[in-house]
Formats: structure tokens, C-alpha cells, sequence
């Protein structure tokens, strides 16, 4: 085989594992130059912990990925001391429900006080109808 062709074959090699990150950075770059710099408040569980954050992709909320069960959306009610974690994460996948009550109940979240409530729907005010209480 050529020298061409060996090095042909392996940069494919390259770029299939890394397609995910190379859309992924294609995706920012093309955000950037559009001005398009929406922000989501998302979540993932990652490290046994519920991280969450206002972010464009889930992926941005953690470096390592190796742990991530799952995430979603997320909705804060202040004045009622509220979180509902609702949806899925389109990299990631959704959450399983004894999974977020493990770690909700073992105190992995940065919301002490809060009630959390949980809900499949991707769909803000449906899931605000038809959110479910974790503990």
C-alpha cells in the first residue's frame, strides 16, 4: 500500500472518533460567527452528581464523560423552593428515575432546601403539569 493511502486510512480512522467533537466545535465556531450565543439551563449526572448550569450543550457542564449517566433540562422556582429536572439529553440520553433519586437523595446537589420534582417531558409546561416529587 502507499504511503498516501496508509496515511488516508488513518486519519479516517482519526476523524470517525473524533466526529462528535469536530461537529461539536463546528457547531460553536459557527455559533460564534452567526452571534447566536444561546444559553439552556441543563443538567447531567455526572461523578454520582447532579451538575447543572446555563449552557448551549449538555457537554459543556463537565471535561471528563466517562461517568455521565444522563441529563436534561432543568426549571428553578425560587420563591417556592423548587427545581423540576424535565426532559433528555439529545448526547447523553435521559436520566433514569432511581438514578436521580439516589443522588438527589444522597445530597449530590448544590440545593440544599430545594424540592425536587422530575418529569419525562421535554416541554416546559408540560412537565410543569405533569412533574412527579423525587423527595
Amino acid at each position: 500500500m502507499s504511503r498516501f493511502k496508509e496515511f488516508l486510512r488513518s486519519a479516517w480512522r482519526r476523524a470517525r472518533r473524533s466526529s462528535k467533537m469536530v461537529y461539536y466545535l463546528e457547531v460553536k465556531v459557527i455559533n460564534k460567527l452567526l452571534n447566536r450565543n444561546t444559553m439552556y439551563p441543563k443538567f447531567i449526572i455526572n461523578e454520582g452528581r447532579l451538575k447543572t448550569g446555563i449552557v448551549y450543550q449538555h457537554r459543556e457542564l463537565a471535561n471528563d464523560h466517562s461517568t455521565t449517566v444522563g441529563g436534561g433540562w432543568w426549571y428553578r422556582d425560587d420563591p417556592n423552593s423548587t427545581i423540576l429536572l424535565y426532559g433528555r439529553s439529545q448526547v447523553f440520553g435521559p436520566v433514569a428515575r432511581n438514578v436521580l433519586l439516589r443522588v438527589i437523595g444522597e445530597g449530590n446537589h448544590d440545593f440544599p432546601g430545594y424540592t425536587f420534582y422530575y418529569s419525562r417531558s421535554s416541554d416546559l409546561q408540560t412537565a410543569l403539569s405533569k412533574k412527579e416529587k423525587l423527595i
